[in-house]
């Protein structure tokens, strides 16, 4: 959420991806799943999830 937050704040979501060592297009998918009310605050997202690992290319 601190990464989404920040994104918003500074309007740059690949500046802050580079700041947290991040794959601009995770921190992409997190934004858009925050502004589609997809992700909150209580939400937890494990470097594990295979959607996250698909979204890295892995």
């Amino acid at each position: 959420m601190q990464v989404v937050k920040e994104a918003l704040e500074v309007g740059n979501k690949a500046l802050v991806a580079k700041r947290y060592e991040l794959n601009s297009n995770l921190t992409g998918w997190w934004f858009k799943a925050y502004q589609e009310k997809l992700l909150e605050e209580e939400t937890v997202i494990h470097s594990s999830s295979s959607k996250i690992k698909k979204l890295e290319g892995k």
